[in-house]
């Protein structure tokens, strides 16, 4: 993972400058155009250097670097790099300084301004998810009946605070903007203020010091008409924010009982839980809330948005889990086919009766279930992703508490949903090759130090494959870089049909490429590079100008029969063993033996 030097600059973090999209997406250039950048803040601090990790990069100096290393693929004549700075502008604001070190100055204007695209399309990819983030936390927030207020510690303003507040007490939030307003405004009796604020300073101080949670407060709330409330007060902390919520004590037992549970499920959201963990806690939760013995389930819908792929429902009989995966939805297809079609609450009271279970009584019988309230899970674009369902084993009717319990579970699902499917998007991006759809260098590198770990902890054999496409240069002058891409694409595809279900295909840089095979002795991983060789040289690929492509490659194989406690070390291997391959005369495989070390010289240009 690409990580920013810690900066006090707090306005470049605030932008999103540091942020991991936004860093990867800048390696991926430098790695494409063999160039070096340094990111800094306004003030010249520096954020970060990348690519990381490259040999050549422990050498920088302030306006170039040494000899690049062999990794780079640069001529051995090159020892210079030309130095350009441009300021990085984001929403017509100055937010940093891109240093940029290239090798050819004649494309140092063209790789500049992919670069500051690149920044400009992964900054706003951050702000929109950010933005998405806080409206989904907000809405989730605001449906919830128990009157809370949304503080930011720093600023000590109160940004949010939702419809049960202002149902609660009547202020709306432009009359209480502040936390000193609020309490002036909730404390009118200046003695009961400064009791109340004692109590609190106490409390925390007290209650920090044994390193516990703060107890929620007793206190008594003065509304805009005048009225008071008897409420129970609790402050909890998230970030820089402080969030309180307020109780009334009539029906204290039954909503305090829901708020630990709904914190519970929204702390959840914040975890690195799997999917399926958040949705089975959300039913689990939801259940034990209503205490009423009622069973619930969480139907997702594939990418079509028509079939059922996953049901989450711990309480159902697995054989009725199996059975509804693959249900198409539709009218009249049970209460959640029916809801998730519709796109609105589905309301089946009994199902004996009713003709939306007409076709699926034994389905039914397979669950125990007698009554069925469905809501439609929605994505923030209004579009159904799923359904949330409460079941009953009698016929039943909802109540206006069940009927808010429905909608407030199908929403926090849906928070849940968008928010993982957000971040495995961020983290495709951040570990795999945008044009191949590999594994990229990066990625490859954590996935093989588990395997090397493993492999000698369990002392089985593990492989590495390295190819190099031959004179890939040459694809690209004579039939442009697009062909050359879908080269590039075609040995990606014809790469992953070939390998198991636990090899890794990555893709190095360039034109290179490397797979790692665990469990694979060095007669398997020969083998396996002597078919993907024969495979390539056999494939075709269209150009530009209507002439099918043909191409080989040269491979380097390696076995971790030493018991070699480095990937580096067995990299460096694999790579001498091809570069052997290309002196040989390319499209071959050579393996490399330890007991008979070669003399071959490579020469960079002639790959």
């Amino acid at each position: 993972m690409i990580r920013s030097k810690t900066s006090s600059d707090h306005s470049c973090s605030c932008h999103g400058l540091s942020d991991t999209t936004v860093l990867q997406a800048i390696s991926n250039l430098c790695e494409a155009t063999n160039s070096w950048v340094c990111l800094r803040s306004l003030n010249g601090n520096e954020i970060c250097t990348l690519p990381e990790n490259e040999p050549a990069l422990r050498a920088l100096k302030p306006s170039y670097l040494k000899q690049p290393a062999r990794s780079e693929k640069a001529p051995s004549s090159i020892s210079q790099r030309h130095k350009i700075e441009s300021i990085i502008v984001h929403n017509s604001e100055k937010i940093g300084l891109l240093e940029l070190y290239v090798v050819d100055l004649e494309k140092a204007d063209a790789i500049m301004t992919c670069m500051q695209q690149s920044i400009q399309l992964s900054l706003n990819q951050v702000t929109r998810y950010s933005q998405d983030r806080e409206e989904t936390f907000r809405h989730v927030i605001d449906a919830t009946p128990i009157a809370i207020n949304y503080l930011n510690g720093k600023t000590g303003k109160i940004e949010f605070i939702n419809k049960a507040f202002q149902d609660t007490f009547g202020y709306a939030l432009e009359e209480i903007p502040t936390l000193q307003t609020w309490v002036e405004r909730a404390y009118p009796d200046d003695a009961v203020r400064l009791n109340v604020a004692a109590e609190w300073i106490q409390r925390i101080d007290s209650y920090r010091q044994q390193g516990r949670s703060v107890p929620s407060i007793r206190t008594q709330i003065t509304c805009r008409d005048g009225s008071t409330r008897q409420v129970l007060q609790q402050i909890e902390r998230l970030g820089d924010y402080r969030i309180s919520s307020f109780v009334d004590l009539s029906a204290l037992s039954d909503i305090e009982s829901r708020m630990q549970t709904r914190y519970g499920m929204l702390e959840m959201l914040l975890t690195k839980a799997s999917l399926d963990e958040v949705l089975a806690s959300i039913v689990r939760r939801i259940e034990n809330e209503a205490c009423k013995g009622f069973k619930c389930s969480i139907l997702l819908l594939n990418n079509a948005r028509n079939t059922y792929v996953k049901s989450v429902a711990p309480s159902l009989p697995e054989e009725y889990n199996q059975a509804v995966c693959g249900m198409s939805i539709g009218l009249g297809v049970g209460s959640c086919g029916t809801a998730a079609y519709l796109g609105e609450r589905v309301i089946v009271e009994n199902i004996m009766t009713h003709e939306y279970w007409r076709d699926y009584l034994d389905l039914a019988k397979i669950g125990g279930v007698q009554s069925c309230w469905s809501e439609p899970i929605l994505s923030s674009k209004g579009h159904a992703i799923g359904s949330f369902a409460i079941y009953n084993e009698a016929p039943a009717t909802p109540s206006d508490d069940d009927i808010e319990l429905i909608s407030f579970a199908a929403k926090l699902a849906s928070v849940a949903i968008e928010n993982r499917l957000a971040q495995r998007k961020l983290e495709e991006q951040a570990f795999y090759d945008h044009l191949t759809g590999l594994v990229n260098r990066r990625r490859f590198f954590e996935l093989a130090e588990v395997s090397l770990q493993e492999s000698i902890e369990q002392n089985y054999p593990l492989s590495i494959l390295m190819l190099d496409i031959d004179r890939f240069k040459e694809i690209n002058d004579r039939f442009g870089h697009e062909t050359g891409d879908r080269v590039l694409q075609a040995l990606a595809r014809c790469a992953s049909s070939l390998v198991g279900k636990n090899d890794v295909v990555g893709r190095f840089g360039g034109e290179e490429f490397t797979i790692l095979l665990p469990q694979s002795d060095r007669k398997r991983a020969a083998s396996l590079a002597k078919t993907l060789r024969q495979a390539l040289s056999e494939l075709r690929t269209p150009s530009s100008t209507g002439i099918d492509v043909q191409f080989t490659a040269s491979f380097g194989v390696v076995c971790n029969d030493a018991k070699n406690r480095s990937i580096d070390d067995l990299l460096s291997k694999a790579d001498h063993a091809l570069y052997q391959a290309k002196g040989n005369g390319r499209n071959c495989v050579v393996s490399y033996t330890p007991q008979k070390p070669t003399s071959f010289t490579p020469n960079i240009s002639n790959r």
